[in-house]
């Protein structure tokens, strides 16, 4: 998939994003309720007045919410990969869930957040909080990467 979903149901809401004293963009019970299966509000809500995006009014949690490969997110990621691959993506950020810019920006990304040494330090855990900024969805890339890992070392051995 090279573009968020964010079709939450209110009880996700909660789990994903409660709201705490840092967190005051989350979610108290009743305003999951009212967002509860609103990509658009969600995305609005959760990114609004982040990564350089505007407040919740002006649409930006939206319109530069998570697309590609590692799922580039806020204006400000938008505006650095432009600049690096001379592409309008602010103008255009759609362009990013295409396939050559899913992969343009995750390669930009990667480089820039010189994400190979965690890689090949297999620090899953320092990749996943420098790609997502926090720990949602761990143990679940945990056990996909592990699996790819095995896939990969049965091929190398059969060659």
């Amino acid at each position: 998939m090279l573009e968020e979903n964010l079709n939450y149901r209110a009880a996700t809401l909660l789990k994903l994003f409660p709201r705490t004293p840092k967190r005051t963009w989350g979610f108290t019970p009743e305003e999951a309720a009212a967002y509860e299966r609103q990509p658009k509000k969600i995305a609005n809500r959760i990114y609004g007045n982040r990564m350089n995006n505007r407040d919740e009014a002006s649409g930006d949690g939206f319109r530069f919410r998570g697309r590609g490969i590692l799922q580039l997110t806020g204006s400000a990621n938008y505006h650095h990969a432009s600049q690096a691959l001379g592409v309008d993506l602010i103008m255009e950020p759609d362009l990013v869930a295409t396939p050559q810019y899913a992969a343009l920006t995750a390669g930009w990304f990667w480089d820039t957040h010189k994400l190979n040494a965690l890689a090949e330090a297999g620090n899953i855990l320092a990749l996943t909080k420098k790609i997502n900024g926090g720990t949602i969805g761990l143990e679940d890339r945990i056990k996909h990467i592990n699996t790819a890992l095995a896939l990969l070392s049965q091929q190398t051995e059969m060659a």
